[in-house]
């Protein structure tokens, strides 16, 4: 797994849910981390389907993107996707809706902007942050609690058996939670009692927690914490310096050399969160899937 430094969301992002995936089918993976300058090499190279990631290299060298693709994908490897078409839309449903959570965090903590003749993701002010963060909460994530809460009379996404859908949930859920206040996070986490238990349950898997024994969701609160007037003052300062002259050195060094390409839709909403996961299954196992 190929995952750009990034300690501001912990290296975890899209990348999580296939970890989580592999964790519970106890599928082995290579998990390689690199830097935003080879990031940016291999993507301006080619070699990253869609100029992003994740993406997910399988033993005979196919390189696989979109990290809902390679969420099903992993999930079929480990017995974890539906069998049947109705169970498997619903689960695609909330992976889908998982995605888009995570999109609209993101905006939260990261703005959208062209750096060098590309699109990037750059931090946002502190302050903006804090306000965002707070209307997240309110006006997205609570609604989107309600939303799976309602879709889990059995205990889980479907029926009485645990699948990819129900890490989904249980991944953004300590997402959240990672980064806001438990005064805040708590009761309304509690309000929406089938979300809370299903948490619950995937976290006492003995897969689940033996693999976050060794890659937990660490605290970031202070990354939406509300700055102090010499915080504002200086992120005021620095940060138009700072992208400007982020600018000015991917020029300078040639990672974005050529014909700028506009991306597609798709690539535009994707956040840039490097992962590659290598997984070694066999010849006979990517064919049979």
């Amino acid at each position: 797994m190929m995952t750009e430094n990034q300690p501001t969301l912990d290296n975890k992002g899209r990348n999580e849910l296939t970890r989580l995936i592999f964790a519970v089918g106890k599928i082995d993976i290579i998990d390689e981390e690199i830097s935003m300058v080879e990031y940016m090499k291999r993507r301006d190279a080619g070699k990253l389907p869609y100029g992003q990631v994740p993406t997910l290299q399988l033993s005979n060298g196919l390189v696989l993107g979109q990290s809902c693709a390679i969420a099903r994908y992993a999930a079929r490897l480990a017995s974890l996707y539906p069998e049947t078409p109705t169970a498997a839309a619903k689960a695609d449903a909330v992976v889908e809706s998982w995605r888009d959570q995570l999109d609209l965090f993101y905006d939260v903590v990261f703005e959208r902007t062209v750096i060098g003749g590309k699109l990037q993701m750059f931090p946002r002010p502190q302050y903006q942050r804090a306000q965002l963060m707070e209307l997240y909460l309110r006006v997205s994530f609570q609604p989107w609690l309600a939303q799976i809460d309602a879709q889990l009379a059995s205990g889980f996404v479907c029926s009485q058996h645990l699948c990819f859908a129900d890490l989904a949930i249980f991944d953004l859920v300590r997402t959240i939670e990672s980064i806001s206040n438990p005064a805040t996070f708590e009761p309304l986490l509690e309000a929406h009692g089938r979300v809370h238990e299903l948490t619950k349950y995937v976290g006492n898997l003995p897969e689940v927690t033996e693999y976050l024994t060794r890659h937990p969701y660490k605290d970031i609160r202070h990354f939406v914490a509300h700055p102090t007037v010499l915080q504002r003052f200086l992120e005021a300062c620095v940060l138009p310096s700072l992208k400007m002259l982020l600018g000015a050195w991917v020029k300078a060094r040639g990672c974005f050399d050529g014909v700028f390409k506009p991306r597609t839709e798709t690539s535009v909403h994707a956040a840039p969160m490097p992962s590659l996961l290598q997984s070694p299954c066999t010849s006979k196992q990517l064919h049979d899937n």
